[in-house]
């Protein structure tokens, strides 16, 4: 499972221009302007139960529009999973350093009522938060939800703004900060499972 953030996609941009080969791809690109956007890139051999852009249906949160929030939802299936887990969750999020103190509380709030309803529906799952949070207070996920952070070196010079929050961190191994990737000033992530047979998430 690979992540991207600021994609630059749009709808000019057919899932073709950023396929890769045996994988499928899942994108949620920014609704209005230039830049930003998440992608995923699942292995085909990993079943995926859904993928959605907006689980709670929600058109507005506090005034803000979701359908401009850039966050992706996954429900997968890897064919090895430890016990209890029956599912892997992953919740892709980009939060532009531009967005102000109400629309970041709009966006915490929509992050946490998708949260609220997966659990609701795989209550032994594995979730994985990840992303590009810049300024964003991700506290409530530790708070809330009592996941735990992996990335502990900076990803952007000496700061973290890419992140990862699991409610398994026994089963990932410490966050590795590798190079960035082409002409990206954020560094690379890569977590791995002892339990996975594959290449790391």
């Amino acid at each position: 499972i690979s992540y991207l953030s600021e994609a630059w996609l749009d709808d000019l941009s057919p899932d073709p221009v950023c396929a890769l080969s045996a994988f499928k791809t899942y994108r949620k690109d920014r609704a209005t302007g230039q830049g930003g956007g998440v992608l995923c890139y699942v292995h085909h051999n990993i079943v995926t139960l859904s993928a959605q852009i907006n689980l709670d249906g929600s058109a507005e949160i506090d005034g803000f529009s979701t359908s401009n929030f850039e966050v992706l939802w996954l429900v997968l299936r890897p064919k090895i999973m430890p016990r209890p887990f029956s599912q892997l969750i992953i919740v892709t999020v980009y939060c532009p350093p531009w967005y102000e103190a109400a629309r970041k509380r709009a966006l915490q709030k929509f992050i946490t009522m998708g949260l609220d309803k997966l659990l609701s529906l795989h209550p032994n799952a594995v979730f994985v938060v990840l992303g590009d949070f810049n300024t964003l207070d991700t506290s409530f996920l530790s708070r809330h939800y009592g996941f735990r952070q992996l990335v502990k070196s900076g990803t952007r010079g000496d700061r973290i703004l890419d992140k990862i929050y699991t409610n398994c961190h026994s089963l990932y191994d410490e966050a590795v900060i590798c190079a960035p990737l082409g002409r990206s000033d954020h560094n690379s992530i890569v977590i791995k499972s002892p339990w996975s047979t594959g290449a790391p998430v």
